[in-house]
C-alpha cells in the first residue's frame, strides 16, 4: 500500500481551484516548446531528450519545494506508471507547505540587495517571514510589489518590520539605492552606471536616473523605523544631483511625469504595475526564468540597453502577456515553465553554451545554500524541530542563532549565477570533514542509518535505500557491483559500520548531490 502524507493530503484538497490552471498552463508550455524549438531548429541546435524520469522528479522537488523527495516518494514516483503523474506531483508541490518556505526564500534572493552586513543578514529572516504570509494568502505579485513600494503594511506584532520596509533599510532608505534597486529587480533595468555619468552607448542618461530617484528622495538616508506603524507619506518630488547645483524633478523612465499632488510612493508603484509598463512584467518572468535556466531571456542580463535587442523577444513577449492576463499568478508561470517539454529536457552532456542560450539542454545548476542544507537533513534524517525556518532568527544581544542550518547559510551564500555555482575550498572542507557532516554520515551516530544498516535485509535492498535517500534513484548495476564489493571488503575485516558510513559519505559528497541536474 501507498504512503500518503497527510500534509500532501490536505493540499490535494485544497488545490481544487488552483488545479484548475492547469489547462491554460499547459496551453502555454506548448507555446515555450514551440519558440524554443523553433529557434533551436532555425540555428541548427539539436533539441536533448527528455531526462530519466527520477532525475525529473528529483529537479521538481529541488525547483518548487527546495529539497530532494523523500525516499519513499522517490520510489513512488519511479514505480508508478501513470502518464500524468508530473501533473498530479506539479499540484502537490505547488501547495506544499515547502513551496511556501522556499519560494519565500527564493524572492528574497531577487528582491534584496546581498549584503553581509550582520543587521540586513537578519532582516532575511523577517522578510521570508512576511513573504511567506503572502505566499500563503496567494497574493498576486503586483500587490505584493505594491506593498513593498509604498512601504505599506506597518509591523507585525513583535515590533518587527515588514517586507516592505526591510526592502528600504536593506537599501539604507537612500534615494539612489532605492532607485538602482527598484529598476533592477522590478523593471529589469540597470541604471546603475547612469548614477554617476551618461554612458555613450547606454539607453539611460545621468538626469534619468537622479529623476527616477527623485519618488524617493523623502527617504530619510540611515534612519531606520522598524517601529513605525504607518510609512510617513512621500511628497517630495526632486533631488539634487550629487556634487552639481541642478535640481531634477521626478519622471517615470518612460519620460511621462507623476501628478503634481499625491505619494511620490504610491505615484511609482502604480506606474510599476501597470499592464502597460513596458518593463515590469517582463522583469518579473524574467526573474523566473533565470531561476529555472540560470540565463536571461534578455542576454547579456539586464545590461543598460533596451528590450528590442533582447535574444528571445517573441519569448519573453508571450510570458509577460500571458502573466498579466493571469493576473499576476506566479504559480500560473511556474506551472507553465515545469510542464514544458523545455524544462524537462536532459542534462547530460551540458556545459556547450549554445545549449545554455538556446535552452535545447537543462543546465547544470548549483543548489542554493537553503536547498543544499534542507536536502542534506532530508538525506541524513535530520530534524530541528522547526529550527529550518528560523535558522537566522537573532538572539540576544543582537547576536545569530548558532544552529546547524544558520551557519550552513553563511557559509554557502553566493551570488553567483546558478549554472556558474563552484564549490570554495572552505564549503570543501565543510562538507568533507565538517563535524555536523561527519556526524550525519556516520551510522553510530546517526540513528535513522543505523536502523537502516542493520536491517534484516538483504544488501541490494539497502544500498537501493542509501541511493534513494540521497540522489533519489535506483543503484545502476556497475555502482551496485563495487559498492559490494566494498562492503564485502569491509566485513572481512570487521568494519562493517565504517563501510557503510563510506558509502553514505560518498554519496552525499558527490556532484550528482550537490548539483541540481
Amino acid at each position: 500500500m501507498r504512503r500518503i502524507h497527510l500534509g500532501i493530503a490536505l493540499a490535494i484538497l485544497a488545490a481544487t481551484d488552483l488545479s484548475a490552471q492547469t489547462p491554460s498552463s499547459l496551453a502555454l508550455s506548448k507555446k515555450i516548446d514551440e519558440l524554443v524549438s523553433a529557434r533551436a531548429q532555425q540555428d541548427g541546435i539539436p533539441l536533448a531528450p527528455r531526462a530519466d524520469s527520477a532525475v525529473l522528479f528529483r529537479r521538481l522537488h529541488l525547483d518548487l519545494a527546495g529539497t530532494i523527495p523523500d525516499l519513499v516518494d522517490a520510489r513512488d514516483y519511479i514505480e508508478n506508471q501513470a502518464a500524468d503523474k508530473h501533473v498530479e506531483w506539479v499540484d502537490r508541490l505547488l501547495e506544499h507547505k515547502n513551496y511556501q518556505r522556499h519560494w519565500a526564500a527564493v524572492w528574497r534572493n531577487i528582491l534584496l540587495p546581498r549584503t553581509t552586513n550582520q543587521q540586513f543578514f537578519q532582516n532575511n529572516v523577517g522578510f521570508e517571514t512576511w513573504m511567506r504570509d503572502h505566499l500563503q494568502r496567494q497574493t498576486p505579485y503586483h500587490q505584493i510589489v505594491r506593498e513593498i513600494l509604498t512601504q505599506a503594511g506597518g509591523v507585525n506584532r513583535f515590533g518587527q518590520a515588514n517586507g516592505s520596509q526591510i526592502f528600504f533599510q536593506n537599501n539604507e532608505n537612500k534615494a539612489e539605492n532605492l532607485a538602482a534597486t527598484t529598476s533592477r529587480v522590478f523593471l529589469g533595468i540597470k541604471l546603475d552606471c547612469a548614477q554617476c555619468h551618461s554612458h555613450p552607448f547606454a539607453a539611460w542618461s545621468r538626469d534619468q536616473f537622479w529623476e527616477f530617484a527623485a519618488f524617493f528622495s523623502g527617504s530619510t538616508p540611515g534612519i531606520v523605523r522598524p517601529f513605525m506603524p504607518n510609512a510617513v507619506p512621500v511628497k517630495v518630488k526632486e533631488i539634487q544631483i550629487p556634487g552639481t547645483q541642478k535640481i531634477v524633478k521626478a519622471k517615470f523612465l518612460t519620460g511621462d511625469v507623476p501628478p503634481a499632488e499625491g505619494n511620490a510612493l504610491e505615484q511609482l508603484a502604480d506606474w510599476v504595475i501597470s499592464p502597460k509598463n513596458p518593463y515590469f512584467a517582463k522583469a518579473t518572468v524574467d526573474h523566473l526564468w533565470i531561476y529555472f535556466f540560470g540565463v536571461s531571456l534578455m542576454e547579456p542580463v539586464m545590461e543598460e540597453t533596451t528590450l528590442e535587442q533582447v535574444a528571445h523577444a517573441e519569448l519573453l513577449e508571450l510570458l509577460a502577456k500571458e502573466f498579466v492576463a493571469s493576473n499576476y499568478d506566479v504559480k500560473f508561470l511556474l506551472r507553465a515553465i515545469v510542464h514544458s517539454q523545455t524544462y524537462q529536457r536532459a542534462s547530460e552532456g551540458a556545459g556547450n553554451p549554445k545549449d545554455s542560450l538556446y535552452f535545447t539542454r537543462m543546465p547544470l545548476r548549483g543548489m542554493t545554500a537553503e536547498q543544499f542544507f534542507d536536502s542534506f537533513a532530508e538525506a541524513t534524517t535530520y530534524k530541528d524541530d522547526g529550527a529550518a525556518v528560523l535558522a537566522m532568527r537573532p538572539m540576544g544581544f543582537g547576536m545569530p542563532a548558532t544552529t546547524p542550518r544558520g551557519e550552513f547559510l553563511q557559509k554557502f551564500a553566493s551570488s553567483q549565477r546558478g549554472h556558474e555555482t563552484q564549490t570554495s575550498i572552505q564549503q570543501a572542507l565543510f562538507l568533507m570533514n565538517g563535524k555536523f557532516v561527519q556526524e550525519r554520515t556516520d551510522v553510530s551516530k546517526n540513528p535513522s542509518l543505523k536502523i537502516i544498516v542493520e536491517s534484516k535485509v538483504p544488501i541490494k535492498q539497502k544500498l537501493e535505500t542509501l541511493y534513494l535517500l540521497t540522489l533519489s534513484r535506483l543503484p545502476r548495476p556497475e555502482e551496485r557491483q563495487r559498492l559490494e564489493a566494498h562492503l564485502q571488503e569491509g566485513i572481512a575485516k570487521g568494519e562493517t559500520s565504517r563501510a557503510w558510513s563510506d558509502i553514505f559519505w560518498a554519496l552525499i559528497n558527490s556532484a550528482e548531490f550537490r548539483l541540481n541536474h
